[in-house]
Formats: structure tokens, sequence, C-alpha cells
């Protein structure tokens, strides 16, 4: 018996949506899969889009009734499927200018760690269904990456990594094996560099997982980057782990600077400042 796929469960769920007289509608995978590094453990995140608002598949409304039976059944062939996400079109597009704008924000759900990011998720979705064709102008205008959007990164991340290759606290920290003061700043200044290495390469940065692996295939980026970053953030334990985690997280930002400091333009000069 062929083992069904999370292609099998988009096409029957998208048969579903289809009766559901959704007027203007469009339906994509965002995640893993679409970003290409997907793997056994990774589930099928489907993104709905509509031009108004229709109560969510979670709010007990019998319009869901047929989705939701269909969606468990895929979970029961042993897929992992998320709950559909749904939002407006007009609420992406909103949110794409302002982002692209230079406004470099993102909500925090509860979800994910960094903060769910929507430009690498409609850069690289997995379009199923789109009859407005917006999703695929999404895409379009991702294409070019935006360089206001590249200089409001580094002007929020280069002051910051600057900030605490110089800081005392920093030192007197791992002078005290302060543990989780060690352990969620190390966190920190590492997807801080990443920010500054996607943008740089003008690639959308994920932020929510498979950081390390997207981050091997930059053309840019310190030497052993990656190998680096995760000796930092996984020290070997010892009586020195601190110590040599402090010393890698300096060097690395040390090196991870002389890469964007020439890309900053004169308000990112000033910022550091």
């Amino acid at each position: 018996m062929t083992q069904p796929t999370i292609d099998d469960a988009a096409a029957a769920l998208l048969a579903e949506l289809g009766c559901m007289h959704l007027g203007n509608w469009a339906l994509s995978a965002g995640g893993s899969t679409s970003k290409g590094v997907a793997d056994h453990l990774s589930d099928l995140d489907l993104r709905l889009y509509v031009e108004d608002g229709i109560p969510r598949p979670d709010a007990g409304d019998p319009l869901w009734d047929d989705y939701n039976a269909a969606e468990q059944s895929w979970r029961d062939k042993g897929l992992r499927i998320d709950h559909i996400g749904m939002r407006t079109f007009a609420s992406v597009e909103r949110e794409l200018d302002r982002i692209l704008g230079g406004d470099y924000t993102h909500p925090a759900p509860v979800w994910t760690i960094w903060t769910y990011r929507l430009l690498p998720d409609a850069f690289n979705q997995t379009i199923y269904y789109d009859n407005t064709g917006r999703l695929t102008a999404w895409k379009e205008r991702l294409k070019t990456y935006s360089p206001v959007l590249k200089q409001a990164i580094l002007r929020r991340f280069v002051p910051s990594l600057t900030y605490w290759r110089q800081d005392y606290h920093y030192r007197n920290k791992v002078a005290r094996r302060d543990v989780t003061f060690l352990v969620g700043l190390a966190s920190r200044l590492g997807h801080e560099m990443l920010e500054i290495l996607f943008a740089v390469n003008e690639v959308y940065y994920p932020g929510d997982g498979n950081n390390l692996k997207l981050a091997a295939k930059l053309p840019v980026k310190p030497e052993l980057f990656v190998e680096r970053l995760t000796a930092a953030l996984c020290p070997v334990p010892g009586d020195d782990m601190f110590d040599r985690q402090y010393q890698t997280i300096a060097g690395l930002i040390d090196d991870v600077l002389a890469i964007a400091e020439p890309v900053l333009d004169g308000q990112g000069a000033a910022a550091r400042e």
C-alpha cells in the first residue's frame, strides 16, 4: 500500500475547501515544506487566504465540519497536519508594505520562539490554489530584496552586537557562571548574527526553525560559521564551558561585524556611535 504524502493530503483538503463557496480565496503551504527542509518530523502548514473574514475552523461553525473531518482523517493515516491558518489578503498586503518599508517588527505567537516571519513564508510558499493571482504577485514582489529592509535590519542588530561585544556585564556574568543569563544571551546574539547574515545575503530570515541548515547555504558568512555557532550554543560541559562560549561568540561577533559594517549606510554608521 502506498504511503500517503503531504501533497496527497493537500490535494484532498483543497477539494474540501473548494466546496465551501469562499469567494476569492487562495491556499498554500508554508513552513519547512515550502522552504525545502522538511523531514520525517515535519508537518503540513496550510495557509488559507480570503477576501473577507469568515469564522475560523475552531469556532464551532458547521461550515467547517467536513473539512475538519477530512483533516483528521489524514492525521489518522499518520500525516502531521497543523490546523489551517487563515488571513485576509488585505491584512497580508498591509503587513508586506509595513515590513518592506523598514518597520522590521513581528508578531509573537505562542507557537514559535523567535516570532512569526511573513516574508519567508510568503516568498517560499507552495501555492495550491490562487484564483486571484495575489499569492503569485507576493512572490514576484519579494524576488527583489528591499534595500530599505536590509538597512533596517542592520541598523537594528549591528548596534546590539557592538554593545555586547564590549560590555563588561557580559564578562562578569561569565565569571559568576550566571547560567540563565548566559544561555539566554548566547541564543539572542546567535539569532542577531543570523539576522544580519541573512540580510547581507538578501535572503529572508525564517526565524522559527532550521536556521543553521539554511545558514549553511549562505554564500557570504564567516569561516566555519555554522560549526562555531553550534559550538557556542551547545558548549561541551566543563569548568571552562562558559569561558569557551564567550570567546567563541566574541570571535563570531567580530567576524559578522566585519561583513556587516561595510554594507551599512550613513544612518547605520550614526546608529553605532
